[in-house]
């Protein structure tokens, strides 16, 4: 019996990564009988990856290519991607090769229990969570992380990761209240999901390193929505006591 999957990708400017990562996606689903699709979200690349892909569509019928108008926006990339899903199952992963598509197979076993399973960075893996990021940069985030848990009550270790699968049930369910940008999107997220009684459970994965082109993260564009987010959280936390 062959299992779901719908594999979201949001890019902007991604387009030799994708020349590698589409392949790999596609050799895990022949693998492992996946019955799976591959839904791109492009922001508006200028790099070829609009042609790219265009060309690709005719070749791969399970590819869906989605093109978005500016402003770019991961957060809405997302959220466009997981509305197109066909598929009962959705795993997101990003387009810079760090995410390895051969974590599929187990994650999809992990979904006969739980509703939502995360690739954690930090499960089992405390120090060398990042490859080819500073010492400074895991820092932040692994701070990050232990603010969030404590804050919101979360006890899973890697909340804001993008790598992540879940039943589309549990997106249609919250995506009314998805209002925050960039990563934050992402905790937000989970925590609507864990409120509306999703099972939620991390696997520990090698976090790679990008191969081609550069990250689109601003750090201090984030680190203010994610403090703001943090702010609100604490206070309606506090007064829902």
């Amino acid at each position: 019996m062959k299992r779901e999957l719908s594999v979201v990708v949001p890019t902007l400017n991604e387009k030799k990564n994708l020349q590698i990562l589409i392949p790999r996606i596609l050799e895990v689903f022949k693998k492992n009988r996946i019955d799976g699709e591959i839904i791109i979200v492009d922001d508006s690349s200028s790099d070829g990856t609009f042609e790219f892909l265009n060309e690709q569509k005719f070749f791969i019928p399970s590819l869906k290519v989605i093109f978005r108008k500016l402003p770019a926006s991961i957060s809405r990339a997302w959220y466009e991607g997981f509305e197109a899903a066909n598929k009962k199952i959705i795993v997101c992963i990003d387009a810079d090769l760090c995410h390895n598509p051969d974590c599929f197979p187990g994650m999809l076993e992990k979904m006969n229990e739980f509703d939502i399973v995360i690739g954690s960075r930090y499960l089992n893996n405390p120090v060398n969570v990042m490859e080819g990021k500073s010492r400074f940069a895991v820092f932040l985030s692994v701070c990050g992380q232990f603010i969030t848990r404590s804050v919101i009550g979360f006890k899973e270790f890697d909340t804001s990761h993008s790598f992540r699968m879940f039943k589309k049930d549990i997106f249609n369910a919250i995506k009314g209240k998805l209002k925050n940008k960039g990563n934050t999107f992402l905790i937000e997220f989970l925590y609507y999901a864990k409120k509306n009684g999703a099972k939620v459970t991390e696997i520990p994965i090698k976090y790679g390193k990008r191969v081609y082109g550069s990250t689109k993260l601003k750090v201090s564009r984030e680190g203010l929505r994610y403090i703001c987010f943090i702010v609100k959280m604490f206070f309606k936390r506090v007064f829902s006591l």
